[in-house]
């Protein structure tokens, strides 16, 4: 907005540095194409981050969840860029996934990880 953008969101904000995350979230269900573009920006810079980590770590699968990941357009945009990055890798064999409990999907792939530290076998 501040470089001259036309969005929907300036009949309800007078100033810009006031948006925050839910006006951007209520711009996304109105499809304000400011607001869409920003998230589809920050979803493609979402998914390289991904795909490095993904790089990183190899992981079997990866789950993503949080609030924008309800949202198509974010998690549709984020997880095809990270599988593009990965289609040069053939031996990367990783699943990207949506998760259906969005908000304690965090904890619970926490949970899992202290799981298997402590019932992994040890060999000498």
């Amino acid at each position: 907005m501040k470089r001259g953008h036309v969005s929907l969101l300036e009949d309800k904000i007078h100033d810009v540095e006031d948006i925050d995350f839910h006006h951007i979230l209520n711009g996304i269900e109105k499809e304000d194409p400011l607001c869409l573009e920003v998230v589809k920006e920050a979803a493609y810079f979402f998914g390289i981050g991904l795909s490095n980590l993904i790089f990183l770590l190899r992981p079997d699968i990866v789950i993503c969840g949080g609030t924008l990941v309800p949202k198509p357009l974010f998690y549709e945009v984020a997880s095809e860029t990270a599988q593009k990055r990965l289609i040069h890798f053939p031996n990367n064999h990783v699943q990207i996934v949506k998760s259906t409990a969005a908000y304690n999907i965090v904890a619970q792939g926490a949970g899992c990880m202290i799981l298997d530290y402590f019932t992994e076998e040890n060999l000498p």
